[in-house]
């Protein structure tokens, strides 16, 4: 028998045993902090905050993107209203919400989503990830 079959066969393998649930245990504790209700407003997980912010973000990102079309629609198509279907028509890839609210455009220019009340002003730049909030 070789040497290495001997030493896997002698060994104890409990200790390894007791090493792996102390490490998921370790994990669970973790994971139970992250997760963990009553840790902000409302009582939203950190988990939840984090996404809600995340999603803040990429609708005023994809409001400035839509303005910046909505622009070049204008430039392109004087006269012609500024709705979705005209949008489309052109071949723009109208963004949508990640939250699943819908972009209406106002005539000052500005446009407003219906999950997040904020409008993005003309020529206004949406904070970076992470940045403002």
């Amino acid at each position: 028998m070789s040497k290495c079959r001997r030493y896997l066969m002698r060994r104890d393998w409990g200790f390894m045993l007791l090493e792996l649930l102390l490490v998921i245990i370790v994990i669970a504790i973790l994971a139970g902090g992250y997760f963990a209700r009553d840790r902000g407003p409302a009582g939203r997980s950190t988990y939840q905050q984090t996404m809600s912010r995340t999603d803040d973000a990429v609708c005023k990102a994809n409001r400035a993107t839509l303005r910046t079309q909505i622009e070049m629609f204008r430039l392109s198509n004087p006269g012609k209203a500024v709705t979705s279907s005209n949008l489309k028509a052109v071949g723009v890839n109208v963004p949508t919400c990640p939250q699943g609210g819908v972009y209406a455009f106002q005539a000052d220019g500005t446009i407003s989503c219906t999950r997040h009340p904020e409008g993005l002003k003309p020529g206004e730049i949406p904070p970076a990830a992470g940045q403002g909030q």
